[in-house]
């Protein structure tokens, strides 16, 4: 999941997270998600995955998002009241002549790494984005959410060959076997982790290329 926020400015001593919920892999809102705090403070989410949480201690909190469906998330933020809007704003308007709000927009992402933890990491954390209005949060969430990219890794002839006087001991590029049961070679073992995304082609040739120029 990747969790939309922006501190809500509050009373000096207390703060306020608003935010949306959204499912890590489509960017979609998750609607009935709960939101909750240590503090014992909970929102659950609307239809547009929205929620607001207010009274908040200002500092680190700890955040526990449930939705049906998905694993449990919990991490900590941290929450530092009227910072973006008090401070970042006037800075950025200083001397500009542009307005906050107006003329540009001002996102927030706040410190998200859960020092000592095992499991989570600055990887694979999820964001807590937003900003000082809806253009502003709608722009962040953008910006934060995970992108679809494609990449090629393309061995050329030449390469060493399971049918090759060498034997395939020394094959350690080009993937064995059809289909999902491919086998990827020891170059190629950093992928493991991401081999349901990839798609192995081979016995592609180009004829006219022969030729040369």
């Amino acid at each position: 999941m990747i969790v939309a926020a922006r501190p809500k400015p509050a009373a000096a001593a207390t703060a306020g997270l608003r935010g949306v919920v959204l499912d890590r892999r489509t960017g979609t809102p998750l609607p009935g998600a709960i939101v909750s705090t240590a503090e014992g403070r909970s929102a659950t989410t609307d239809d547009r995955g929205r929620f607001l949480l207010t009274g908040l201690g200002a500092g680190s909190t700890r955040l526990r998002i449930e939705a049906p469906g998905y694993d449990l998330d919990e991490r900590s933020t941290r929450l530092a009241p009227g910072t973006t809007e008090e401070l970042v704003g006037p800075i950025r308007e200083q001397g500009s002549g542009l307005v906050v709000g107006a003329d540009v927009h001002l996102g927030y992402s706040p410190e998200r790494i859960d020092p000592g933890n095992p499991t989570w990491g600055i990887t694979n954390t999820p964001k807590v984005v937003g900003g000082i209005d809806a253009a502003s949060t709608a722009l962040a969430q953008t910006a934060g959410a995970r992108k679809a990219r494609l990449g090629f890794i393309y061995f050329p002839h030449g390469v060493v060959q399971n049918n090759t006087i060498f034997g395939p001991e020394v094959n350690g590029w080009q993937p064995d076997n059809d289909g999902p049961d491919f086998d990827l070679k020891s170059s190629l073992q950093p992928l493991e982790a991401f081999r349901d995304r990839l798609t192995v082609l081979s016995n592609i040739d180009n004829d006219p290329g022969r030729s040369g120029v």
